[in-house]
């Protein structure tokens, strides 16, 4: 029995989307709301598996700590890089509001901490040009 692929689970097993099932007539139901405000924003995604760093419960709660270093399991450490490599193969930096420019992490903060103000403002509705 092959494994399915996660995008094919989420929208199958979890979301209960697959092509003989007529969930999209009732477009007043939660589930179909739900449902389409997942695919809307994540209209491209995918998963994959990464093994627990170590078996160990002193490594895991203390992973940081660079006396466990070799103690974190190589399969873990292998893993995380290929997903690293393929979410940076993938994406692309935020673009600045300048010509040329890219977003810093300090600029990122600023720009989310205008929106979360905007958000829980009564009146407030985030307006990407005023967060630059």
């Amino acid at each position: 029995d092959q494994p399915c692929h996660f995008r094919d689970y989420l929208l199958e097993k979890i979301l209960g989307k697959s092509d003989d099932d007529d969930w999209e007539n009732d477009t007043d139901s939660i589930h179909y709301k739900a449902t389409n405000c997942l695919l809307k924003f994540f209209t491209n995604f995918d998963a994959e598996t990464i093994p627990p760093p170590s078996t160990s419960p002193d490594v895991m709660k203390n992973i940081e700590d660079p006396r466990y270093k070799d103690e974190i399991s190589p399969d873990f450490t292998q893993q995380v890089e290929y997903v690293r490599t393929k979410i940076f193969e993938k994406c692309e930096p935020k673009r600045g509001y300048a010509p040329g420019s890219l977003v810093n992490g300090m600029q990122l903060a600023g720009m989310l901490q205008m929106y979360v103000d905007a958000l829980n403002s009564p009146e407030g509705i985030p307006e990407v040009g005023s967060t630059w």
